[in-house]
């Protein structure tokens, strides 16, 4: 499978979670204790599939000048040795990490015991050691450019560890052709009657990395199909041909139906409270109302808009708010794992407190 997007380390992964449990920490993409050391992630039969040291986008790494999703593993997995579990402990509060990550490691007093334990095959795993040691040897990865400087030989003797990983899913990609009416189209070409796409389903990003493209599409395909699915249509009716079965486009009438983005909210505020916004979040805006008590220090923060994911967010929009009370300051330490949402939710503290007289 490869049409889709992703987030997460590497390219896209992170450690694999009882079936029905969601990924976390999925938005921290780029932890160099992964790619750099005694360290190495393997594909299905137990070799190297792709270069883990280049930061992904959106699940896409660079691939002889494209950016493209690597086609996903069912079973990809970790592999490191003692010294490098070492490092990974040391480096287990980084802010761009994955947060006791070494809860998921499996440990094994050789590389063939430890193929068994992960179901990967043995001679495959220790020839992708052999040829990865003699890679750091030479200072160069001649399988995939890795940089000379995240190479370090394995060491000898055990133990070693895996983490069985599992591919994020962020967003499918492709889907039906469609028209410049956002139109859904059958094979022959034609608008197949009463049917709309937008967003990323039938995106002509499928497959490519294109910043911004996905959120531009979404907005204008979005309002281009409801605002097609909404006009008055006329059937029209054509003799049935079931050599062709083509359903006919409709004749619409237009009426113009104005934008959303004209809408405008409004949050009340009463005495000693005021309303700060930001931009940053995850979900874009944030809007907070602060209260003062009479010496002017923090009363209350409270959240009135955000569309930050729950799984990810969640915590850091429960519990800054009140640390910025008690600390009386909006300049509090971030959430891990929430780093963009605590930013944003800082930032909007900081707007509602410039308005203070």
């Amino acid at each position: 499978m490869r049409s889709y997007e992703s987030l997460g380390q590497l390219h896209g992964l992170s450690p694999k979670q009882p079936k029905g449990v969601r990924s976390k920490y999925a938005t921290n993409i780029f932890w160099p204790i992964l790619f750099t050391g005694s360290i190495i992630t393997i594909g299905d039969d137990g070799t190297c599939y792709f270069k883990e040291d280049d930061i992904n986008r959106h699940g896409h790494i660079y691939n002889h000048g494209f950016w493209r999703i690597p086609l996903s593993q069912e079973h990809p997995a970790v592999i490191f040795d003692q010294k490098q579990y070492d490092k990974i402990q040391a480096d287990n509060d980084n802010p761009n990490g994955y947060p006791d990550i070494l809860k998921f490691a499996i440990k094994a007093n050789n590389l063939a015991e430890l193929a068994n334990k992960i179901g990967t095959n043995a001679d495959n795993l220790q020839q992708t050691i052999t040829d990865f040691n003699y890679f750091a040897q030479k200072g160069k990865d001649y399988a995939y450019q890795r940089e000379p400087k995240t190479l370090t030989s394995f060491s000898e003797n055990g133990p070693y560890y895996a983490i069985l990983m599992r591919q994020n899913m962020l967003n499918t990609q492709g889907g039906a052709r469609r028209n410049s009416r956002c139109q859904v189209l059958n094979p022959n070409g034609q608008p197949i009657a009463h049917l709309y796409e937008a967003g990323e389903l039938g995106a002509p990003f499928a497959n490519q990395y294109a910043g911004g493209g996905n959120l531009a599409d979404c907005l204008i395909s979005g309002k281009i199909a409801g605002q097609n699915a909404a006009q008055v249509k006329v059937d029209i009716q054509t003799p049935t041909n079931t050599a062709t079965m083509v359903q006919p486009a409709m004749q619409v009438t237009t009426n113009n139906l104005g934008s959303d983005l004209q809408k405008e909210e409004s949050f009340v505020t009463a005495s000693n409270q005021y309303l700060g916004k930001s931009n940053a979040g995850m979900g874009d805006e944030i809007v907070v109302r602060i209260t003062l008590d009479n010496n002017k220090k923090l009363e209350n923060v409270e959240v009135l808009k955000q569309s930050e994911s729950q799984d990810v967010s969640k915590e850091a929009l429960e519990t800054l708010p009140k640390t910025m009370v008690t600390k009386n300051t909006y300049n509090v330490d971030a959430i891990s794992g929430a780093t963009r949402t605590s930013a944003a939710l800082k930032e909007a503290v900081k707007d509602a407190l410039s308005k203070v007289e």
